[in-house]
């Protein structure tokens, strides 16, 4: 099981999900997962952290899982969501009848156009009938005037019922995030704070749990409209503290493009080349005298073995 928070203010958009694996009495839990991908769509911008099925036994994680579903797609948000969860309730119910709960969330904050939403996908495998139903929906709540609004902080997972009771949790990450969006606290600061409510949840966990479902790591994820006054990222920490490393994330980009097979593509060899470049430069060289032929015809050939073709399968 996990902890997924999504978050959003008037102009960002916020996910924290932590990294662990639970495995039952097979095995020990690890920490290693990433819960969490980003979406480019044609009409908007979204983060899609889950709880659930955490990998399959070939350690298939669903992010991955639905970066191949919809890469090489050009869709807005709304046909993406579909997308997905028409082939979730195709390929989730069999990982879903072997665990004890269920059930698989999948939580979306999202900007598009103008708004700013939070949208969920709810999947249900139901033994009885042996069958999985779905719900796709944004989530609103009505206000005294009968009016409905949307939500703007969403939990899933097994770790919400150790969130603070009476959605004081909420409102204090509405409070620090409307200080982030007015710029007297930074992302990467607010980021922090996201990891600190993971920590807690975590120790009440342990307390009660052997071993704890939620881990002491996590990934926190945040866009602003329009890319935002601080930019757009994520960190990675352990308890409450920033991992040295941020590793990518999945990621589909304009055009249904695969930017962290992308990255993974053309990175290694413009790293060396770059790496030669400053030796050379080190040592009274001319860098821009070092042929590129050699890094190109690596790029070209990563780049040639790279699938652009959607893939639902969950293997």
């Amino acid at each position: 099981m996990t902890l997924v928070v999504a978050a959003s203010s008037r102009d960002s958009i916020w996910m924290l999900t932590d990294r662990r694996l639970s495995y039952g009495k097979v095995k020990p839990p690890t920490d290693k997962a990433h819960k969490v991908m980003v979406l480019q769509a044609t009409d908007g911008v979204a983060i899609l952290g889950y709880s659930g099925l955490g990998a399959t036994n070939a350690d298939t994680e669903p992010a991955d899982w639905m970066s191949r579903v919809i890469r090489g797609r050009n869709l807005t948000l709304d046909a993406y969501l579909k997308a997905i969860a028409d082939a979730a309730v195709r390929e989730l119910p069999f990982y879903l009848s072997h665990l004890r709960d269920p059930r698989h969330t999948i939580v979306v904050p999202a900007i598009v156009g103008r708004k700013v939403r939070i949208y969920s996908i709810e999947l249900n495998f139901d033994r009885s009938k042996k069958e999985c139903t779905v719900q796709r929906k944004l989530n609103v709540y009505k206000i005294p005037t009968g009016a409905l609004v949307p939500l703007r902080v969403f939990a899933a997972g097994s770790g919400m019922k150790y969130l603070p009771k009476e959605q004081s949790h909420a409102r204090w990450l509405f409070r620090l995030l409307k200080a982030t969006d007015r710029g007297r606290m930074t992302p990467e600061r607010m980021a922090q704070e996201f990891a600190k409510l993971n920590y807690e949840v975590h120790v009440k966990a342990a307390r009660e749990e052997e071993p704890p479902t939620v881990g002491r790591s996590c990934i926190v994820v945040w866009r602003y409209r329009k890319g935002g006054a601080h930019g757009n990222g994520h960190r990675f920490f352990t308890d409450m503290c920033p991992d040295a490393n941020t590793p990518t994330l999945p990621s589909i980009g304009w055009g249904g493009m695969d930017m962290e097979a992308f990255h993974n593509a053309t990175f290694p060899p413009s790293a060396e080349l770059l790496i030669k470049q400053l030796e050379a430069f080190e040592q009274g060289r001319d860098p821009n005298q070092i042929d590129t032929k050699e890094y190109q015809a690596k790029i070209d050939g990563a780049l040639a073995t790279l699938k652009y073709a959607p893939d639902e399968r969950l293997r």
